[in-house]
């Protein structure tokens, strides 16, 4: 019986041998928590975390592919302690951040109190005022400035209900700039994952969007697909048309792309003219069908770019598409030269074509 995904032939193999089974077994588990581990590791520039997912990155792959179990044992042993060691220093150091929010929190509170007290005394002095320049107008013999007293009550109490209400406004705008900060924050952490002209993915977003499903793949066995596209001839287009066509070019080619992307679909700027575009859950074959569909819709579409010559000038443009789709035993970067290579073939035999790694 398969533990994940569909039944392969080593599934057959583990039904004649048990043993064979529950190395299977104890290898997945062992990249499912491989996997947990990357994924809930902080990325804290101290802790070094780019260092520690490599290095689970290296154990992922040697369980892949070695296959021993004395051997796995020995080689888990030794990363043993680098994860101990890294949880204990991701521990020590939320703490250290944790007593230092807390004393900032403290030094606040003891503010606002202090704030708060004083607003309160002030308004009780105010009140207490009024109400013995109000007794006041109720003797006869100082009747002559009853009118002026009450007037004067009345101006006391209304500047009191004016700094309760300035009190007011002041705590919903430092809402309003905690939340407004809390957004700029969240857009700050969105732009440096994007390209800043096409608005797609950036190449770290791309990378670590790779790392991960190929971690799941080895888990689950759910496959993807990458659809590597290039803008054929980009060169003559910038120098005939300038690089702010250029650019416009690079901006059509993502909205086309944005057309026809699901939810789950990854868009990213890979380099240059060229983009990636991942597919989860799509075999080979379904994702040759979207990048033919796209394809032809940037090859039919026309652009007015009104040049000096003409204001009716149009530009069209054509891709060429490499696609390739995870298989067992893949790491990100074979995935990644196979959609490469099938792109390099398309632009060699004609451009504007896709090609996949079946078609090699």
């Amino acid at each position: 019986m398969a533990f994940f995904g569909k039944k392969t032939i080593s599934d057959e193999a583990s039904q004649q041998s048990p043993d064979r089974e529950r190395l299977d077994n104890y290898l997945n588990l062992v990249r499912a928590l491989i996997i947990l581990i990357k994924e809930h590791s902080f990325d804290f520039k101290e802790l070094e975390p780019d260092k520690f997912k490599a290095q689970m990155k290296d154990l992922s792959e040697y369980i892949n592919h070695d296959r021993a179990l004395s051997k796995i044992d020995q080689t888990f042993e030794k990363y043993k302690d680098i994860i101990l060691k890294y949880i204990k220093a991701t521990k020590e150091y939320v703490l250290e951040r944790e007593k230092e929010f807390r004393d900032i929190i403290e030094i606040m509170s003891k503010g606002m109190a202090e704030v708060n007290e004083e607003n309160r005394a002030f308004n009780d002095r105010i009140f207490e005022s009024s109400d013995s320049i109000e007794k006041l107008t109720y003797l006869d013999d100082i009747r002559k400035i009853k009118g002026e007293l009450i007037k004067h009550v009345d101006e006391v109490r209304k500047v009191v209900k004016e700094k309760q209400k300035k009190d007011e406004v002041l705590i919903k705008e430092m809402s309003a700039k905690v939340e407004a900060l809390q957004e700029n924050l969240k857009e700050a952490e969105d732009a440096s994952m994007k390209d800043a002209l096409t608005g797609a993915l950036n190449r770290l977003a791309f990378d670590r969007i790779m790392e991960n499903l190929s971690d799941r793949f080895n888990v689950s066995k759910k496959v993807f697909s990458l659809l590597m596209f290039d803008i054929d001839n980009f060169k003559s287009i910038n120098d005939n048309y300038g690089h702010q066509i250029g650019d416009r070019v690079l901006m059509a080619l993502v909205q086309h792309c944005n057309n026809h992307i699901r939810k789950e679909d990854v868009l990213a700027r890979y380099g240059g003219e060229e983009f990636a575009f991942i597919l989860p859950g799509a075999t080979l074959k379904h994702a040759v069908k979207r990048a033919n569909v796209i394809r032809k819709k940037i090859e039919e579409a026309k652009y007015s770019i009104g040049s000096k010559d003409s204001k009716n000038a149009q530009l069209s443009f054509t891709v060429s598409i490499g696609v390739s789709c995870i298989r067992e035993g893949d790491s990100v970067s074979s995935v990644i030269k196979r959609a490469d290579d099938c792109l390099y073939m398309a632009k060699k035999t004609g451009k504007n074509k896709v090609i996949a790694e079946n078609d090699m």
